[in-house]
């Protein structure tokens, strides 16, 4: 997607920067919507259970791509980090993201393609994984057969 830079810079910001306006953590913010938005429409008994027996998400600060290399990040995926938070275990998500501003520095004009300036990339969590998450696999930790808990 175009960088917020980019509108900034078009609208009403003529000398914005990148770290104005593209947070670090911007991908971070999607995939928690996504959350959030699995959570309110799956069903009460199904939000019911995994707020009883679920592994639940936290989305932690964005990966950012090694000197914005394109490659790289077409490479990495969205991490899911087994973690423990107040004695429960939980998923912690980690996006990719990729920044690149809309005035590249000398040596990047030399080295990028003139029309990779302005954009912000994102691995994001998709809500329909979400809610997958929600139904199945984040109650695999506490409600499996293999854990034994949860079981009548």
């Amino acid at each position: 997607m175009s960088s917020r830079q980019v509108f900034a810079l078009a609208t009403t910001n003529t000398s914005a920067r990148l770290n104005d306006y593209d947070s670090l953590d911007l991908c971070r913010n999607i995939n928690l919507e996504s959350y959030q938005l699995a959570l309110s429409i799956v069903s009460k008994r199904a939000l019911e259970r995994f707020n009883k027996f679920g592994q639940h998400l936290v989305m932690i600060p964005d990966s950012a791509v090694f000197f914005s290399i394109g490659p790289l990040f077409i490479r990495k995926r969205l991490s899911f980090i087994e973690a423990v938070d107040n004695n429960r275990s939980v998923m912690r998500v980690q996006s990719v993201s990729l920044r690149t501003p809309f005035k590249l520095d000398w040596l990047t004009e030399k080295i990028a393609p003139p029309d990779s300036a302005g954009y912000h990339y994102c691995k994001v969590l998709s809500p329909a994984r979400a809610v997958e998450w929600i139904y199945t696999d984040g109650l695999r930790k506490y409600m499996s057969l293999s854990s034994g808990i949860g079981q009548k």
